[in-house]
């Protein structure tokens, strides 16, 4: 995997702080066991004017540490694309840009990320629930695996995009885990593990939880998986959760994240309707800017009532779980 770094950033501003993700559009190339998201209809996009505010308003000073999009998939989905030129034109903004995939179709999914990639450092979180036929019946898709393998394959050809795989743990590939990690091996893919739960900004039907969840016997298989095969000290925190017990690492969304969905809401994270800073933000106009600014302000009163809560029992392990702990070296 590619070390090669971008062209240099200017200096003058100060170190970005605090991390923005977009939920471009709900819209996917997939149908996963786990996502509620394919049934939500119709289908949103996100506003142009809510992507530039929350990209121009980071909660300090005038640069974001990392920005990442999400959806469904903003790689596949051309009005999620629409949006590309309006987030690069912004760069001075934010310091990092990363982009969770699942790849699928490859087709579509390599013209976004040609249309994303500007040749600075660009992080792709692509989600790999198991290899094969596995990943198509998480994936609800016929060759999905084969999509995937070689979505991934075209993007390493690029030297300034770095990869890093992403497994929901699920009652469909818990038995399997292990060609999964001997697969990212043989890749020399790093990969990180989340477990499916019914709170996840995903989950919106307690029926499609009940369906994918892992029972006692499933959680303790999946311990024993992560105490074997993941050197991440976030898999290490995530063991607890599944033995019942509180996590321990802090999350750098808690306190510094935002969450700014394609419909317009706005939450530090989206574990929780806990969280959630402002149901839907105005359209457009004078009122767009302050009704930003004032569900940030919001965070205090939340955690305050006890939202971080929520945090010592989430199985999700986000990209920015990922990008602070990452691989213990070898």
């Amino acid at each position: 995997m590619s070390t090669a770094v971008g062209p240099e950033r200017a200096t003058a501003r100060r170190s970005g702080d605090g991390i923005l993700i977009m939920s471009l559009a709900t819209a996917c190339g997939c149908d996963c066991v786990f996502c509620g998201l394919p049934d939500s209809r119709p289908h949103t996009v996100l506003d142009r004017s809510a992507l530039v505010t929350a990209l121009e308003h980071p909660p300090d000073g005038d640069r974001w540490e990392e920005v990442n999009i999400t959806g469904g998939d903003p790689l596949v989905i051309p009005a999620a694309r629409r949006l590309f030129p309006d987030l690069l034109a912004r760069r001075d903004r934010y310091e990092r840009l990363s982009v969770s995939s699942a790849g699928v179709p490859a087709g579509p999914a390599l013209t976004g990320l040609q249309a994303l990639d500007d040749g600075h450092p660009l992080d792709l979180y692509v989600s790999l629930d198991g290899v094969g036929e596995v990943h198509d019946r998480v994936r609800r898709r016929p060759g999905a695996f084969a999509e995937a393998t070689r979505f991934v394959a075209e993007a390493r050809r690029r030297e300034n995009v770095h990869i890093a795989l992403t497994c929901v743990i699920n009652r469909l590939n818990v038995d399997r885990l292990d060609e999964l990690a001997d697969y990212a091996e043989a890749q020399r893919l790093p990969v990180s593990y989340a477990v499916v739960n019914r709170s996840d900004h995903y989950i919106n039907s307690l029926p499609l939880y009940q369906d994918v969840s892992l029972d006692a016997e499933q959680s303790a298989r999946a311990v024993d998986f992560l105490t074997r095969r993941s050197r991440q000290r976030l898999d290490t925190d995530l063991r607890r959760v599944l033995r019942g017990e509180p996590r321990e690492l802090p999350c750098r969304l808690l306190h510094k994240g935002v969450l700014l969905t394609s419909d317009g809401a706005t939450a530090i994270c989206g574990t929780s309707q806990r969280m959630v800073l402002a149901e839907k933000l105005p359209s457009d106009g004078a009122e767009l800017a302050p009704a930003w600014t004032a569900a940030l302000d919001r965070r205090p009163q939340l955690l305050a009532a006890g939202a971080g809560q929520t945090c010592q029992t989430c199985t999700t392990n986000c990209f920015a779980w990922r990008t602070s702990d990452g691989p213990v070296p070898s």
